[in-house]
């Protein structure tokens, strides 16, 4: 007896639908393996073999490029930052400064060799009446404790405006020492350093006193954080560049001239540092006045956090 021919056709369908229940699993995970590693291809009926090292190189070379898009950012953000540093540098503010101080700088250069003389013997060319030789250790090195302190804030304040104020100090800080160093290069003689009995003993006076490079940079932070949070800060800075100019002074490294040149160079950095402080706050508020359509005038605001 025979199979006919609708019997063939059944016991091949069985046989299919047993070997397709048998591979069904496999073939969905195979397909959700493949959607993972690449779901823009999802509906596709044929799909390319999965290639696990692609995939890892292709991973690593996505974070690269954002990794270096996010360095280059932050570079071009820091340039941008300096350049408008530099620019609120000429304001009225500046101006104000400078008119303010140069009365008080022109009276203490008529008063800088007789107030000297209370520190150093010309007779004798020793020094006199000096401070602990600790102060003068201190002092040279007092900048570094406030700066790393509120240098900090850029990295561990929860306060936005704090960690603003903390990083515009910081990219401000290294252009205070470098431009008092380019004006110390000058040669005049309100940049002569006093008489000392190590420094100028047997031969002339040295420059580069004005300005007061650790004055310019104590009244940098001083007003800087002074003029944004008030006394609380204000006072002890205030406090850290009050004991260099004693100090200082005492022991002839500045005439009293050279340190309110200091102080004033300072405080002009750090009012355009403010400046630049309150523009990154203010850009994160925008208001906005519309008329709609019914000539209704319509306000609006946002804030980016």
């Amino acid at each position: 007896m025979g199979f006919e021919p609708s019997d063939t056709a059944t016991v091949l369908a069985e046989q299919y639908l047993a070997f397709n229940e048998e591979i069904s699993p496999l073939a969905q995970t195979f397909d959700t393996y493949q959607s993972l590693s690449n779901p823009e291809r999802e509906g596709e009926q044929e799909q390319e073999p999965f290639n696990n090292q692609e995939y890892i190189t292709r991973s690593h070379r996505k974070r690269g490029n954002s990794s270096g898009q996010a360095v280059g950012g932050l570079i071009t953000d820091a340039a941008k930052d300096v350049f408008v540093l530099h620019k609120n540098l000429f304001t009225w503010n500046t101006f104000k400064v400078i008119s303010s101080v140069f009365p008080l700088f022109v009276g203490a250069r008529m008063i800088d060799e007789k107030l000297q003389r209370c520190f150093y013997d010309s007779r004798f060319k020793k020094n006199i009446n000096q401070m602990p030789s600790w102060c003068h250790t201190v002092a040279k090195t007092s900048i570094a404790v406030p700066l790393v302190l509120l240098g900090s804030d850029l990295f561990f304040s929860k306060d936005k405006e704090k960690r603003w104020t903390a990083q515009i100090m910081l990219i401000g800080m290294p252009f205070v020492i470098w431009t008092k160093k380019l004006v110390k290069q000058m040669k005049f003689d309100a940049c002569l350093r006093p008489w000392h009995e190590k420094l100028t003993c047997g031969k002339g006076r040295s420059f580069g006193g004005f300005p007061s490079g650790h004055m310019a940079q104590a009244l940098y932070m001083a007003v800087l954080y002074g003029s944004r949070y008030g006394p609380r800060y204000a006072i002890p800075l205030s406090g850290i560049a009050a004991f260099i100019g004693v100090t200082f002074l005492t022991c002839n490294r500045h005439y009293m001239s050279q340190l309110i040149a200091g102080g004033a160079f300072g405080t002009i950095y750090a009012l355009a540092a403010s400046k630049l402080v309150e523009k990154k706050l203010t850009d994160n508020v925008k208001l906005g006045i519309a008329v709609d359509g019914d000539g209704h005038p319509t306000f609006s605001a946002s804030v980016k956090w």
